[in-house]
């Protein structure tokens, strides 16, 4: 299941763009690595 979340530099700025605009957004919990978006 972990590697289903393997993303490419895009979908990490995608998701890094939604965390940014809902801190509390549950997706960040499913990013594989967060310290991409901090």
């Amino acid at each position: 299941m972990a590697e289903q979340w393997e993303l490419d530099e895009e979908g990490i700025r995608r998701l890094g763009a939604l965390t940014l605009e809902q801190p509390g957004n549950p997706v960040f919990m499913f990013t594989p690595r967060p310290e991409f978006i901090l």
